[in-house]
């Protein structure tokens, strides 16, 4: 009987210890609140948690908060967060699919080339979205016309402008476009069918600060990028 109490007492104690041992497994942290508030202007996106709270746009890690700039469209960005309290497990990950919609402010802004001296080929880019186009002054370009150049001129075209659906990339485009040459202080239009502007492709990235520019005009072709200001 009393080596029966023995083993009774060796067992007990063995289920007391597996117990702790499960007792000590570190519980889950609780999955994180994803939040959103549309401003004037912006979205401001915000993960609230316990413990260390991690923020990903579009699978990149990003601030918390983060705030999104409103464009001309609506366009959409995905959100997941986590967060994990000191000796906890981490939590569940929280999704949250966002569309973030258009500004009801136009949209008009000026952008410029990278240039060192005002001599240097260079360009700004005059974007008013609520007119049917919008300006590209071309300052100091020199066209390739075979195997010769043409003398260093300055122009501008106006051509429509278009937003892709992230909001970020302006684009001119168009084609038999009329370009003014500057002359003196006034804009004259170049004459004939022979200065037309063709295949105009400008794209304007204002947040990545890059540009790119292709057309042709008078038997030549031009393309350019670089970085704006």
């Amino acid at each position: 009987m009393k080596k029966f109490f023995s083993m009774l007492f060796i067992a007990t104690m063995l289920g007391i210890v597996f117990t702790a041992c499960g007792d000590d497994e570190p519980v889950q942290t609780a999955a994180p609140e994803i939040t959103f508030e549309i401003q004037e202007d912006q979205a401001v996106v915000t993960a609230k948690g316990q413990g260390e709270v991690l923020l990903y746009l579009d699978g990149a890690s990003t601030s918390n908060p983060t705030i999104l700039q409103r464009s001309y469209q609506d366009y959409e960005a995905v959100f997941t967060a986590t967060a994990q309290e000191a000796k906890q497990r981490i939590s569940e990950v929280t999704t949250l699919k966002l569309t973030i919609p258009k500004s009801e402010k136009l949209v008009r802004f000026t952008a410029s080339s990278e240039h060192e001296s005002d001599t240097d080929t260079h360009f700004q880019f005059d974007i008013d979205l609520d007119k049917d186009s919008s300006t590209i002054y071309m300052y100091n370009i020199v066209f390739r016309i075979g195997e010769a150049t043409s003398p260093a001129m300055t122009l501008r075209v106006d051509a429509p402008v278009t937003v892709d659906k992230t909001g970020k990339v302006y684009t001119y485009s168009g084609t038999g476009i009329v370009a003014f040459m500057m002359r003196g202080t006034s804009w004259v239009p170049m004459p004939g069918d022979a200065y037309l502007v063709h295949n105009l492709t400008c794209n304007v990235n204002p947040e990545a600060k890059t540009y790119s520019i292709t057309f042709d005009c008078h038997g030549g072709h031009f393309e350019e990028s670089g970085k704006l200001r």
